[in-house]
Order: C-alpha cells, then sequence, then structure tokens
C-alpha cells in the first residue's frame, strides 16, 4: 500500500560537520588497516539533521520509526568502479534510540546486506546484529556504532549493494529509532525504505527528500583487511537482567592473547577491574570469531554502570576497548502504574504502583527534549495530576525523578 505524502517535513536536529569531500556515492577513503571507508570521514558537503514526519495523525522520523510501520532504511552503494570485493564493517551514526522499557532496550535491530544488483534491494547477502540499548548509549555519547560482521561478506559480481537497518522489532512511539542523514537537496538520493507492505521504494518517491544515510561500510579486496591487531574485537554489548549486568563481546581474530580484564566505573572516567576471563583460543591464537561472556552487579547507586575490556597480550601489551554503559535498574520496575488523558480535558491523570518517597519530581518533555512543566509530588503520594492544557499538540515524555536526582521511570503521551 502506497503511503502519503506528509504535508510538512521538520527539520529537528542538524549538525555540521567539516570533512573533505569527493563524490556523494563514491567518497572512498584508504584506512591503515587496508580497508576501504565509503563517505567517512563524513563529506564535507553533508550537514547532519534529523527529520520529523509531521503530518495530521502520523508521526515519527523519517529514516526510522513512525506510524507508516516502516520496516527498514537502507543506502544504496555503487562501487562498481573499484576493486572492492568484501564488506567487514561499517559505521552507522544514529540521531535517536530509545524505548519506555527495558524489555524495549533489549530488543534486537538487525544489520542487513542486500544485492544490488537490479539498483533495488534483492536477495539478502549477510546481516549481523545488536541492540536498542547499545544503540541508545552511543547516541547519549554523540558517538558512532561500530558494526562488525561475524565473517567478511562477499559482494555481487555488480558491486552493488544496500546497507540496511532493520528495525520491525520495534513499535512506535514505545520505541523509537531513527538514523541521521544529510540534508535535503545535498546530495543525489541514495536512501531507500521498507515499507509495511515489504515494498522497497525511495524517500524520494515518498517525501521528495533527496537524502544520504549516516551509514558507512568498510570494503575490501580480501577477507582480513581489518585482522591487523594483536586481538581484532567484534561488538561488545551487555543486556541488564536478574543476574546483574550480562557483558557478552567477540573476537574476529586472536594472536598471543591472554585474555580480557573486565574493568567498571560508575562514572565512565576512574575504571577498577572487577574480573578477567582467559582466551579461549588455543595458546591465544585463532581466525575464527570466539564468543565471550561475563555477569557483574553492581553496587554503586547510580543509575548506570560503565563497562570496557582491558585485552591482555602474552607478553603483557595492554589495550582497550570502547566504553558502554548500562542502567542500573530496569525501567519496567519504575512506578508509573497508569496514565488517563482524556481528551479536552487539559488534565493528564498518572497514578503511582507504589507511594513516592522523599521529594519526588514529575517531569513533562517535549519531542526537542525541552522540559515544558516540572512538579513536585507529595510523600506517600499515589497519584498526581499534570495541568496540559497549555500544551500544544504532540508527542510527550513524562519523567519521574527521585529525591537523589535519579530517573526511576519514564513513559510517553500524546496531546490531541
Amino acid at each position: 500500500m502506497k503511503k502519503k505524502s506528509p504535508a510538512i517535513i521538520l527539520l529537528i536536529m542538524l549538525l555540521w560537520c567539516g570533512f573533505a569531500y569527493s563524490q556523494p556515492n563514491s567518497a572512498i577513503v584508504s584506512t591503515a588497516a587496508g580497508c576501504d571507508t565509503i563517505n567517512y570521514p563524513i563529506p564535507a558537503a553533508w550537514s547532519r539533521g534529523n527529520y520529523t514526519i509531521i503530518d495530521g495523525a502520523n508521526t515519527g522520523y523519517r529514516t526510522g520509526t513512525n506510524t507508516y510501520g516502516d520496516k527498514e532504511k537502507a543506502h544504496f552503494f555503487d562501487l562498481s568502479a573499484t576493486a572492492n570485493t568484501y564488506i567487514t564493517r561499517c559505521y552507522i551514526q544514529f540521531a535517536k534510540a530509545n524505548s519506555i522499557n527495558q524489555a524495549g532496550l533489549n530488543k534486537t535491530i538487525n544489520i542487513k546486506v542486500y544485492d544490488g544488483t537490479s539498483n533495488t534491494p534483492g536477495a539478502l547477502l549477510g546481516s549481523t546484529s545488536t541492540t536498542l540499548e547499545n544503540i541508545r548509549i552511543d547516541v547519549q555519547l554523540n558517538d558512532k556504532t561500530d558494526i562488525y560482521f561475524p565473517a567478511a561478506i562477499a559482494l555481487p559480481a555488480s558491486k552493488k549493494f544496500f546497507l540496511a537497518v532493520d528495525y520491525s522489532t520495534l513499535s512506535w512511539p514505545s520505541d523509537s529509532l531513527s538514523i541521521y542523514s544529510s540534508l535535503s537537496g545535498r546530495t543525489p538520493n541514495y536512501a531507500w525504505e521498507k515499507w509495511s507492505d515489504n515494498s522497497w521504494n525511495t524517500v524520494t518517491s515518498e517525501s521528495g527528500l533527496s537524502l544520504s544515510l549516516y551509514i558507512n561500510p568498510f570494503v575490501s579486496t580480501n577477507t582480513t583487511c581489518q585482522l591487523v591487531q594483536p586481538v581484532t574485537m567484534g561488538q561488545f554489548s551487555g543486556i541488564l537482567s536478574s543476574k546483574g549486568h550480562e557483558l557478552s563481546w567477540q573476537t574476529l581474530s586472536e594472536l598471543n592473547n591472554k585474555g580480557f580484564y573486565i574493568q567498571y566505573s560508575a562514572n565512565g572516567q576512574q575504571f577498577e577491574s572487577v574480573g578477567f576471563v582467559p582466551s579461549k583460543a588455543i595458546s591465544g591464537n585463532s581466525t575464527q570469531p570466539i564468543q565471550y561472556t561475563f555477569t557483574y552487579q553492581p553496587n554503586a547507586a547510580t543509575q548506570q554502570s560503565h563497562y570496557r575490556l582491558m585485552q591482555v597480550d602474552i607478553d603483557g601489551k595492554t589495550s582497550y576497548s570502547k566504553q558502554i554503559a548500562l542502567r542500573n535498574s530496569a525501567l519496567s520496575t519504575g512506578i508509573i502504574a497508569r496514565m488517563v488523558n482524556t481528551a479536552g480535558s487539559g488534565v493528564l491523570q498518572v497514578g503511582f504502583s507504589k507511594s513516592t518517597t522523599g521529594n519526588t519530581q514529575v517531569r513533562t518533555i517535549d519531542a526537542t527534549g525541552r522540559v515544558m512543566l516540572q512538579q513536585n509530588v507529595a510523600a506517600n503520594a499515589l497519584q498526581t495530576s499534570i495541568n496540559t492544557s497549555k500544551l500544544a499538540k504532540g508527542l510527550y515524555v513524562l519523567q519521574i525523578v527521585n529525591e537523589q536526582g535519579q530517573l526511576i521511570d519514564t513513559e510517553k503521551f500524546w496531546i490531541q
């Protein structure tokens, strides 16, 4: 089913980048690792933006989750003029990533490579996955998400392919995800989308916008272009469970690897080792992917815990992984039990599952992150009312903050 074009498209975020520019779809930069990166560093002619759909009841993100029910967003690449034959890795810069509860943050996000020989997404060539929580942490740090494929993926003979983000596991507006794109008119259109009826279409065909996505593949003429370090790391991630923080990581190759010290920090600055996992590779050497896990229960009362891996060679040399951060308590154990927003009443009724303690604060946040309303809730309260009569129509987020200033629950609501 063809979707309606939005009446208004609002640019809600714009950041500028300054890098050397080449052709929009073939800016290839050689790296020290022997790989080529496509459109990275980001071309200077691009300017980073995130578009929000405003079309009556239809809302959401143009290059992400929205009420149209889009399933995937993809970028088209044509490397027919190059010698590259494999893709091994990619960067993706996300603008938004969140969910109203921990179950949503644990949802899987698949990263896919499609055959692009026909200039439209064809057969699936390979894929890997991450979680919404891992992406959310990168967004908070204003960092790109680094995606490794378990094994190098061979490009088709045409050397045309699509790199896609599949978020069909998500549900708008409970879950949100959006990829940064270039501004309209700055570059040719290479952005595609998979609609709810499973048909593939260009973003231009629906909205008139001419976009390129901030998706940057690593390509090469061989399958081992990234295997140049003693230990080549794959994904490093974690989830919150009843056991604590379950960390997992992958190595793509190992050379003289002794193992990994798991390091913890309450503030993301001062780290301490809380465990050690020895290498599973025979004599510390492997050319095959290996999976590792480690579970830790933090004692700190902070909202988040930060982790990194310190990899140690047999000869004592060390290197560090990227940092990740995890919540110390699941949002699903928060205190919001119900929300009633009767149309036209101008009042949002909020019920709590347990009595509030101390100086609990309720904040109302708009779609751009501004605090629109803020009020305290008396101790031992089981409910509160919020005057929403002066709020404009749109999507808002209700935050509950305890007396220590920690976010203990959040929920989205609409003003019609």
